[in-house]
C-alpha cells in the first residue's frame, strides 16, 4: 500500500505573448522582484517579494501556444495587497484595467475588486487587514 501523496502549489504561471512587457508590468504594478530568468531553451521568469514567490511569466510561443483576446480565463491568480486604492490607481495609469470593485464581502471581512494586465489575464484583489 501507498502512502499519502503530498502536493504543494509552485506558482501559477503566465504564458505571454509580449513576455518583456508583461514582466516589466508585473515587476512595476504589484513592486516585484525578479528572483530567476531562464534564457536559455526556453524563457521564463519567477517574480516575487521577500523571498516569497508570486507569479512565473514564460513566453506563450514557446509553449506552442496563441494567446486570444478576449482572454477566457479558467484560472484567476488572487493577490493581496496593503491598498486596493493604490493598486486600482497604477493598474490604471500602467495600461491594466480594473474590472471591478473594491467591493466588501461583509460575511467574511474583506475587501476585494478584480483587473486585468495588459494581456487581459484576470487577477483578483483583496485587500489585507481592511477594515470596512
Amino acid at each position: 500500500m501507498r502512502g499519502k501523496m503530498e502536493t504543494s502549489l509552485i506558482n501559477a504561471v503566465i504564458l505571454a505573448a509580449d513576455y518583456e512587457m508583461l514582466i516589466s508590468w508585473y515587476l512595476k504594478v504589484f513592486n516585484l522582484e525578479i528572483s530567476l530568468q531562464v534564457k536559455e531553451g526556453y524563457h521564463y521568469t519567477k517574480l516575487g517579494q521577500s523571498n516569497r514567490l508570486i507569479v512565473g511569466i514564460a513566453k506563450a510561443e514557446e509553449m506552442g501556444l496563441v494567446p486570444t483576446k478576449p482572454r477566457n480565463n479558467s484560472v484567476i491568480i488572487q493577490i493581496a495587497v496593503s491598498s486596493l486604492d493604490k493598486i486600482f490607481d497604477t493598474v490604471s495609469k500602467s495600461g491594466g484595467k480594473v474590472l471591478f470593485g473594491p467591493s466588501i464581502d461583509e460575511k467574511e471581512g474583506f475587501v476585494y475588486g478584480g483587473i486585468a494586465d495588459p494581456e487581459e489575464n484576470q487577477i483578483w484583489i483583496v485587500e489585507k487587514d481592511a477594515s470596512y
